[in-house]
């Protein structure tokens, strides 16, 4: 942001100068890059090599033509200074210091017979060594930086399209990267489009109201049968119930499992009937298109001239109460892999927020939690759901175990040692939502994990938050947030409820009370509605 690109070799440049060593650059760079007239060489031998980069080295190229340039190396012998380098053998580059500064008989000159001083040529070399270790080669930073931008281009330009192809190639690759563009969705405003029998297609689509989740996520639905379907409706138009779907589809690589996972995933809400009907009526309209189609190929007529199928595709689904919202979700989960219409977290999500509560992903992905600034032995806390255990013992007898949890944006790998699993271990039951406090475990190579320090139901964890104080952010400028405020306070006006409600100027970073309503009954509804108004960064429990 601060260097404002305006071409491919500036985004060259940003790909290689962001790694440690090169990373020292950066201000250097950014300063010459828009004063060019405070660049300055530590010899005018350099100029040419540097100017691109404005004074900095950058690139691996760059040392091999210091290299060849001020001391006279042959282009072989360079390349050992370059493979030296991508292998990080500092013992080899400092080999080579002696060779470099005063040279070697017969295969270079070194840097002083070409007028450089020994102190120069040292200073040169020390500066060579510090970046070696993570030199980037230019000709690779130049294949990203063009891959980036464009597909920056397209993500910017056309976000749903390239949000959409972007979650179809990922779609049977990792779901944790899945959940994670599902959120990145979420959080730009798109919508996520249910599966529809109707309307989705093999892949993730982008549609004028948001992207259409695919049929590939069906986990019982092969390509076979997802071209089958496609080819259905171009021909013969949208499914207009369960009964013409199975009448249409049975026989074409759709079996009973197939149609039942279509069900449970949402793709048949489109059709008058509820999933409970559907499910339980499945089976029999499968057997009864099977029949019919047994019939038509036989060219067997009925007594009255008619196909035997005719009257049992007539048979009409018994009504029934639909499943609960909970149980709705495990199907989609099972159907699917993933929770497409809700989450078990969301009833929760509003108090978690207001806590301060971490996605996964910002602590799962190494990147994201550096950017965030999280380091190894961090303290943090999550809201997710348990979704397996690994047991172990420990040598003294102990047991222990290695747990998986999910939330909307990813999962992790939560540790729990023998102290906490024997007080705590009864509540790691399938699907239930926990809070839990642990300390962040990084290490080389390896995703980040949490080491459980404090595990307890969702619902302790809401109880106890609403018996805390409340507060909101705002501008001390912003009339209009400040009497919402107001006015939310005093619909929510308890005299005798312990639970203060602060408003925080951020501008003049000062706090103040609502003097008409300075408690207030605290519920989830009503720090949603702050959370709506103010924005979730500005809803914090005191």
């Amino acid at each position: 942001m601060k260097l404002r690109p305006t071409g491919i070799e500036d985004l060259i440049a940003v790909i290689s100068l962001y790694r440690p060593g090169p990373m020292d650059s950066i201000p250097t760079y950014i300063r010459n890059r828009h004063n060019p007239s405070l660049v300055t060489y530590k010899h005018h031998l350099l100029k040419d090599i540097l100017d691109v980069t404005y004074g900095c080295i950058v690139y691996q190229e760059q040392v091999m033509q210091i290299f060849r340039t001020l001391a006279g190396y042959s282009y072989g012998r360079a390349d050992i200074v370059r493979r030296a380098m991508a292998k990080k053998k500092h013992d080899v580059l400092e080999n080579e210091r002696k060779a470099f500064v005063y040279g070697e008989e017969g295969q270079c000159a070194g840097a002083v017979a070409n007028g450089v001083s020994v102190k120069i040529a040292n200073e040169i070399f020390d500066e060579m060594i510090s970046f070696a270790s993570y030199a980037f080669n230019k000709s690779h930073a130049a294949a990203y930086a063009t891959i980036s931008y464009q597909t920056a281009y397209l993500k910017c330009h056309y976000y749903k399209e390239y949000m959409a192809a972007l979650m179809t190639i990922t779609l049977l690759d990792s779901t944790d990267k899945l959940y994670g563009y599902t959120a990145d969705v979420a959080r730009n405003g798109i919508k996520l489009l249910p599966i529809d029998i109707n309307k989705s297609n093999r892949g993730f689509t982008a549609e004028p109201d948001g992207i259409r989740f695919a049929l590939l996520a069906v986990k019982s639905l092969g390509e076979g049968a997802i071209n089958a379907i496609i080819k259905e409706r171009e021909d013969k138009g949208s499914f207009a119930s369960l009964q013409d779907f199975c009448s249409r589809m049975t026989g074409r690589e759709i079996h009973l499992r197939t149609c039942e996972a279509l069900i449970k995933s949402g793709a048949f809400d489109c059709f008058p009937n509820n999933r409970h009907e559907m499910l339980n009526s499945c089976e029999m309209l499968m057997q009864a298109a099977a029949q019919e189609s047994r019939v038509n190929l036989e060219g067997q007529l009925d007594f009255f001239g008619g196909s035997v199928a005719d009257t049992t595709m007539e048979m009409k689904i018994q009504p029934a109460e639909e499943y609960s919202y909970k149980q709705l979700l495990e199907f989609e989960h099972e159907a699917v892999g993933m929770y497409i219409s809700g989450h078990p977290i969301d009833e929760f999500e509003s108090i978690a927020l207001a806590s301060g509560c971490c996605d996964i992903l910002t602590i799962a992905d190494n990147a994201k939690a550096e950017l965030k600034g999280f380091c190894d032995g961090d303290y943090v806390d999550i809201l997710a759901m348990f979704v397996h255990r690994k047991m172990f013992k420990t040598k003294s007898g102990a047991m222990m175990c290695f747990t998986d949890f999910e939330d909307k944006t990813g999962s992790i790998e939560v540790i729990v040692f023998p102290t906490i699993y024997e007080t705590m271990g009864n509540l790691l039951k399938d699907n239930s939502v926990l809070h839990i406090r642990g300390k962040i475990s990084m290490k080389d190579e390896e995703p980040p994990k949490l080491i459980a320090e404090l595990i307890e139901t969702a619902e302790r964890f809401s109880e106890q938050a609403l018996n805390k104080n409340i507060c909101v952010r705002v501008n001390s400028t912003d009339i209009k947030l400040i009497t919402e405020c107001k006015r939310l306070a005093m619909e929510n006006y308890d005299p005798d409820s312990p639970n203060k409600l602060n408003i925080f100027f951020g501008d003049i970073r000062k706090m103040t009370a609502v003097k008409s309503a300075p408690t207030v009954k605290l519920t989830v509804k009503l720090i949603e509605d702050f959370q709506k108004t103010f924005g979730d960064k500005n809803v914090l429990f005191m």
